[in-house]
Formats: C-alpha cells, structure tokens, sequence
C-alpha cells in the first residue's frame, strides 16, 4: 500500500470515528448495551458473593469505596468538565491544545497520588481498611487507581465527543473482563479480596486500552492549525466548572461510603467481625447500586446531546430535552424501586440461600 493510499485509509478510519451518535441512537445504544452489561455485573456480584466470605466482601467493598472516591478526587474534576467544555473548544478549534493540557494535568496528578499510597500504605490501611496490616493491599490499591483514572478519562472524553458507542463498548468491554478473570482468580487461587482488586484494575486497563486507541485516531484528525488558547483563559473558565463537579463527586462519594465507613470504624467490632458486616451491607446494596449506575449512565449520555443544542443556540429543543428526560427518569427509576423490592425474597432467599440475612 502507498502512502497516499495508508492516507487516505487512515483518514476514512479516523472519520468513522469521529462520526458523533444522534441522541436517538445513543439512547437506544445505551439502553441496550447498558442492559447486558448490568446483567453481566449483576451476575458477577452474585457469584462474588457466592465465592466470598461476608468479611471478604466487605474488604473488597471498602477497597472499591476507596477507589470510586479517590479516582475523581485527585484529578480535581477536570476530566468532569469535559461534558461542558469539549463541544465548546471543538466548535472553536483549539480542541487539540484542550486535551493536551487537560490530560496532562490529569496525568501528573494521577501520578502524585499513586505516588503517596505507595509510600505511605500504612496511613491509607488504618484509613481504609482501620488495620495497618493490610499496607500491601493499599500498594496495589495504588496501581489500580491508576488503571481507574485512565479508564474514567477516556470514557468522559469519548461521552462528551457524542460517541456514545465506543463508551458502551468500552464499559460492556470493562464489565465482561471484570466478571471473568475476578471469578477465574477468585475460584482457580487462593486469592481472595485481593484477586476482585486485580480483576478490576485488570478491567479498567484492558477497556482503557482500547480507549486511548480511539482517542489517539481522533486526535490525528483534528485540525493541526488551531486557534490560539490562552493558558490563562483556559483554566479561569475550566477551573471553577471543575471545582463544583469535583465538590459534587466527593460530596455524593463520601456519602456513599460514609455508611460503611461508620461500620468500619465506629462500631467497636473487631477488624474482621467489623469487615463481615460491612460484606452484609454490600450485598444488600447489589441491585439499588445497579439502578444507580443506569442512572448515572444516562445522564451522562444526555448531557453533551443537551449541550450540543444549546451551543448552537437549540435552547427550546434543550430545554424540551430536559424536562422529558427528568420526567421518563422519575417514572422509570420509581418502578425500578418498586421492582427491587418485590425481588428482594427471591435474590437473598433463593439465589443467595440465605448467606447473607
């Protein structure tokens, strides 16, 4: 092949990719791809379960509280912002010098904190898992999270790009790979919480992988004569957006784990009697967290269809746009709810038979 014909190839490949997904088709490509994926996760926290001890559980628990909260927070929100600001700065050409500072400003930051949990694991075992033995845990809890922020990027950039298909790709690709090497090493070793942390982490890289492939075409094809981007003006306009999703994410975070934080290091148990009901709790939460991150998952899937309208001046259609979908959220999560708890005798009486009352 010639050059000019690997040019050519190149640039027919690149604008595939660049090729934005239509809300229709996004909606359709989340619910769908989003319905296998959670089976698929909802399968895998069963058998996790099934595999398991409650007080295993419960360490994985905390260890993957840990990570959700410490992988946004480092990065001080910036890869959050990207649903607001990536459509602005594509629309203005300075698209390219946009992701080269956002990632490299995510990129160091990653790096620090991998940095402090490797050299302070003591610290972070009493803070996570209230035992100072549990220092290797926190080491590889340090190289996961790095794993973690890529794939967290990568999937804000490509859901604030509308390409809403490699992002379903990407968390079905996540979810699968999860399943089947956390069970793989959890039944084939004698691993136990340490193999569900490797599994995700595992997860995250192999997904990420694929991400960074997509991105790095993307960013071939963008225009190479860019308009000039202040640094200055860049950070005045990302950082405060930043700084109110990173409050956001650490608010709702810390309320998240805040409960079985409690569990941990208020209720005067033992380590281990401690960790067993915090393994209760989290196999109680296995279908709520589900509906959560459907939740989550459309949201972000709408938001840059939402912003995409109202950079082009469509502020009826976005504003139309938005009151449907808080409208079909609020109908469709209710009956959710209501279904949970009809569910609820069949899950921890029959498919769980009763370990975890």
């Amino acid at each position: 092949m010639s050059v000019t014909d690997r040019e050519t190839a190149d640039a027919t490949v690149s604008s595939n990719l660049l090729r934005t997904d239509s809300l229709g088709a996004s909606m359709v490509l989340v619910v769908g791809l989003m319905g296998l994926q959670r089976l698929i996760g909802l399968v895998r926290n069963v058998l996790f379960c099934w595999l398991l001890n409650d007080d295993q559980l419960g360490r994985w628990s905390l260890a993957n509280n840990f990570l959700l909260l410490a992988a946004p927070l480092v990065v001080l929100g910036v890869p959050g912002s990207f649903g607001r600001y990536v459509e602005h700065y594509r629309r203005s050409g300075q698209l390219r010098a946009f992701l080269r500072r956002t990632s490299l400003a995510s990129l160091l930051a990653a790096l620090v904190a991998t940095g402090v949990l490797l050299t302070s694991p003591k610290w972070f075992a009493v803070l996570v898992y209230d035992d100072p033995a549990q220092g290797a845990a926190i080491r590889t809890l340090g190289v996961v999270l790095l794993c973690v922020i890529a794939f967290n990027f990568l999937v804000e950039l490509l859901t604030a790009l509308r390409l809403v298909r490699m992002v379903a790709v990407m968390q079905l690709a996540s979810s699968l790979v999860f399943a089947l090497v956390g069970c793989g090493l959890l039944y084939f070793t004698r691993l136990q919480e340490e193999a569900v942390v490797i599994a995700f982490g595992t997860s995250c890289l192999v997904a990420a992988a694929w991400g960074f492939a997509v991105v790095a075409h993307l960013y071939r094809v963008l225009p190479r004569v860019e308009v000039e981007l202040s640094h200055g003006l860049l950070w005045k306009k990302l950082l405060p957006f930043a700084g109110w999703i990173w409050t956001g994410n650490l608010i709702a975070n810390l309320f998240t784990m805040s409960d079985q934080f409690m569990l941990k290091h208020l209720s005067g148990l033992a380590p281990a009697a401690a960790d067993s009901l915090v393994g209760q709790y989290y196999s109680s939460r296995v279908i709520p967290v589900l509906l959560v991150g459907v939740a989550t998952l459309l949201a972000s899937g709408l938001l840059p269809h939402w912003i995409d309208d109202w950079e082009a001046n469509r502020r009826d259609i976005a504003m139309h746009r938005v009151n449907a979908s808080l409208k079909l959220s609020a109908l469709g999560f209710t009956g959710g709810g209501a279904a949970v708890l009809v569910a609820a005798p069949l899950l921890f009486g029959w498919i769980l038979r009763g370990k975890y009352p």
